[in-house]
């Protein structure tokens, strides 16, 4: 699978929800808009959706596609500060979440109560009057269950106290503040691309980091990570020895969350844990370093999975060698690019989990595989 093929593979899960959200509200005679940048001169953001009611009353929408059955709203904060910022840039009646968890089952979120209305992809099946628009709702639930392998599923059901659309008839006045977004991605990004590859040298980036270029890579990557899998992945630790001190790998983390990518790790491949190299070579990862980092790898200590992180991603040879490691010894080694984990850094900005993104890259690896 290459680049584009994963990055368009992903668009088309996301694209397809959005759209099944835009058909929603049509069926219920709103004007629907769709990607809408924001009025603010020379912004480059843009809302999900943006609804009309007889040409006068607007919500902005941001949809929200998860690959898990979270009974919270993952990056709740960072999602409806991003809304919020929608509203007020187009001085919209009302701010809206809408996802694919059942809203029945969420947590209550004082600010959603508050200042944003949250639809469940449980509302979106009772709002769809047209049987086959709800067939397709349905399926796309269903793809979710096969994937976490929730195949007893009770399915979609009905919200306790349904989705009542005329809320958003009736004009409203806007919150009085609006929370901050976070550009902490775009910040750690910025300073990713910035470090030299290659051979070693001391750099300052122009955050005022300084030191050797391959120890900023180290530490960049670190709180990268550390940013984009908050919640999914925890008990964060670094540079620790493998029999015997000359050993060290990077970082290391214990699997934390429930999404489809998680899930896979723990239930498919028995670990717990997830070992990370960081390497900023200027050249593609060579073979020697799988062979090496497999050595690291103990799948019944239940930690048999690591993620090499480097700009240029691994040579064919390396490939080979992940592809046999995992074929013969169970072990699984995955390549993450630097702009791999740039587009993470984006994404996480934007309040989208980093599990979607993975899952794919280990789709992309498993399929590689040859007898």
């Amino acid at each position: 699978m290459t680049e584009s093929e994963r990055r368009d593979r992903e668009r088309s899960r996301n694209h397809r929800f959005e759209d099944l959200v835009a058909e929603v509200f049509r069926a219920h005679n709103f004007k629907v808009e769709g990607e809408v940048r924001f009025p603010t001169k020379g912004s480059k953001q843009r809302v999900d959706l943006l609804l009309t009611w007889e040409g006068d009353v607007t919500t902005v929408v941001e949809v929200k596609l998860y690959r898990s059955r979270a009974r919270y709203l993952p990056d709740a904060d960072q999602a409806i500060a991003q809304v919020l910022s929608a509203q007020a840039a187009f001085k919209a009646d009302h701010a809206m979440i809408v996802t694919n968890l059942y809203r029945d089952r969420l947590s209550p979120t004082a600010t959603l109560n508050n200042d944003v209305v949250l639809v469940g992809i449980d509302d979106l099946a009772i709002l769809a009057t047209d049987p086959e628009l709800r067939e397709r709702i349905g399926l796309m639930d269903e793809e979710l269950s096969s994937a976490l392998r929730d195949f007893d599923s009770a399915g979609l059901s009905a919200p306790s106290v349904p989705f009542d659309p005329s809320v958003l008839h009736m004009t409203a006045a806007a919150p009085t503040s609006v929370p901050v977004v976070s550009t902490r991605g775009a910040e750690l990004k910025s300073e990713l691309f910035e470090i030299e590859t290659g051979k070693t040298h001391t750099q300052t980036l122009k955050s005022g980091r300084k030191g050797a270029n391959w120890r900023l890579f180290e530490d960049v990557c670190y709180e990268a990570l550390q940013y984009v899998f908050d919640g999914v992945l925890g008990n964060w630790d670094t540079q620790k020895p493998v029999a015997g001190d000359d050993n060290r790998f990077d970082a290391i983390a214990k699997i934390q969350g429930s999404d489809v990518f998680c899930r896979t790790l723990i239930e498919h491949f028995g670990s717990r844990h997830i070992l990370f190299e960081f390497k900023n070579y200027g050249d593609p990862v060579g073979a020697n370093l799988i062979h090496i980092t497999e050595k690291y790898l103990y799948p019944k200590a239940l930690r048999g999975v690591a993620i090499i992180i480097s700009p240029h991603g691994f040579e064919d040879a390396a490939k080979r060698a992940s592809q046999g490691a995992l074929r013969d010894v169970g072990k699984l080694m995955l390549d993450l690019t630097r702009d791999q984990l740039g587009e993470l850094l984006d994404k996480k900005d934007k309040a989208q989990p980093p599990g979607e993104t993975m899952e794919t890259l280990l789709d992309a690896h498993l399929l590689e595989i040859g007898r």
